[in-house]
């Protein structure tokens, strides 16, 4: 096992575990209520340990997609490769800081009810555009590791395509909540990509 890649290893397995825990929870409780914004309110209205792992799953994620960044700079000649990884990072980043507007939520109790809602509104439409940016990018990456499928293993080619997968059941949104079971697949494949220590990339 390569040592810089067992961290980003181990956080991708975790993913596979944590990912799905987290969103078949709250799609359960979107499911349950009477309007994806009454369940996004509710969510939001308070702070609690589902919150703290909605921010770990966030730097895990971005954690492992920076790891894979520079893991394909140094053995996969593709910059375009390298900035959709950085994007997706990015873009994971935004998504996860979103969880502010639940603090800011929970610790202003005196907020006025306009005030409330347009708190409410804004973190709602941030979370939905910033996911829907991040399906595009992470569907024109597995594309672009496809293209390249003759110089990667089999771990990184089932990645790249069950993240082609989950970002077209991402940009249909009828089909969204079915990638809780495709993503964790995903990172599986990197787990193992990470763990077997990265070397079954060539430089092209």
């Amino acid at each position: 096992m390569n040592r810089d890649y067992a961290l980003p290893g181990f956080v991708a397995m975790a993913l596979v575990v944590l990912y799905p825990i987290y969103w078949l929870v709250a799609l359960n409780a979107g499911f349950s209520s009477e309007s994806l914004f009454e369940a996004f309110r509710a969510d939001a209205e308070r702070l609690d340990l589902w919150d703290v792992l909605f921010v770990a799953i966030g730097v895990m994620e971005i954690t492992v997609y920076l790891s894979l960044r520079n893991l394909l700079k140094e053995r996969l000649n593709s910059d375009l490769a390298s900035a959709l990884l950085m994007l997706m990072a990015i873009f994971v980043a935004l998504f996860t800081v979103i969880v502010v507007f639940d603090l800011v939520l929970a610790l202003g109790p005196d907020l006025a009810g306009s005030t409330r809602e347009a708190i409410l509104q804004t973190a709602l439409v941030s979370s939905l555009s910033t996911g829907y940016l991040l399906a595009w990018v992470s569907l024109i990456l597995a594309v672009a590791l496809l293209v390249n499928h003759a110089s990667m293993d089999w771990t990184l080619m089932l990645f790249a395509l069950l993240l082609l997968i989950s970002s077209l059941l991402n940009i249909s949104i009828l089909l969204a909540p079915l990638s809780v079971l495709t993503y964790p697949l995903a990172f599986l494949m990197l787990a193992l990509h990470f763990l077997r220590g990265g070397h079954e990339v060539e430089v092209v």
